[in-house]
């Protein structure tokens, strides 16, 4: 009998478990020298040579999207922001995109509006 309670105790435990997956998504920012910018050939390469650097170094999990999400000029950096996502990653972010935003629930005594 005690057998037969641990079995399920420990059924219980594990079966959740075993249908989820791990899904990873990761922002991350990377920067080419404006130099690397003195014509599109040569742009591409440090482009090309800051992606890989950033697969290779920056994330531990292999992406199945990613994407440019913004690019910054500052001082003598060009910044790139990817967004990069696993398989599961994707099926995340795309449930976050069907999501619509909820009215924040303000206490009585902040008036909408003001600054806190």
């Amino acid at each position: 009998m005690k057998r037969l309670i641990t079995t399920i105790v420990a059924l219980i435990i594990v079966a959740p478990l075993a249908g989820s997956a791990m899904a990873y998504v990761a922002v991350v920012t990377t920067s080419v020298a404006v130099a690397s910018a003195a014509d599109e050939a040569q742009l591409g390469r440090a482009v090309d040579a800051a992606l890989a650097d950033v697969l290779a170094h920056a994330i531990a999990f292999a992406p199945t999207r990613m994407t440019l999400e913004g690019v910054r000029v500052i001082g003598d950096r060009i910044y790139l922001i990817l967004l990069m996502a696993d398989e599961e990653g994707e099926k995340s972010l795309e449930s976050f995109s069907t999501l619509s935003p909820r009215k924040p629930e303000l206490p009585d005594q902040i008036a909408p509006g003001s600054t806190y």
